[in-house]
């Protein structure tokens, strides 16, 4: 190999050195920028469970729990009662929303995703309250959790639309 073809190879490696560089930058960019919106996603999900839990009292949120833990007839309920109590599952279903996104952009573990998913599962099952709150509320929610929602809701042989 003579001195020409020496540099020539020099300077293939180096541009491939260059292209492999910006590759790791814009790499680099991309996994700041979904970690910035995960956290904006996450902040935005706290700051909307604080508001609503503004709007409870405390006290009458556990004597409206402990009446629906003994009777389980949500049409008995005042509007106030049924009002505080969608608050409250509100703030649920918006921490599972978070968790979902968090989940899709890889940020957070199958296994604290599927802890998520077992809630859902049982709430849907069982919870009338979770029933009512999710037909009223759904289209307020991101497609690809509404889709995931309503499939656990589905499988339990509950529907909406």
């Amino acid at each position: 190999m003579d001195r020409e073809q020496i540099h020539d190879w020099v300077q293939i490696i180096g541009i491939f050195a260059v292209v492999l560089s910006l590759l790791f930058v814009g790499y680099e960019i991309k996994q700041s920028r979904d970690i910035a919106v995960a956290q904006m996603y996450q902040q935005r999900a706290e700051l909307d469970i604080s508001m609503r839990s503004l709007w409870i009292p405390d006290e009458e949120l556990w004597k409206i729990r402990q009446m629906m833990g003994e009777e389980k007839d949500f049409s008995r309920l005042s509007n106030f009662e049924r009002e505080t109590l969608l608050l409250a599952k509100g703030n649920n279903v918006i921490y599972w929303e978070a968790n979902h996104y968090l989940y899709e952009q890889g940020l957070l573990s199958q296994e604290h995703w599927d802890v998520s998913l077992r809630s859902m599962d049982n709430q849907a099952a069982s919870h009338e309250l979770f029933h009512h709150y999710w037909a009223e509320m759904r289209w307020e929610f991101r497609d690809g959790f509404r889709q995931v929602v309503d499939n656990i809701f589905a499988k339990h042989g509950i529907t909406f639309e």
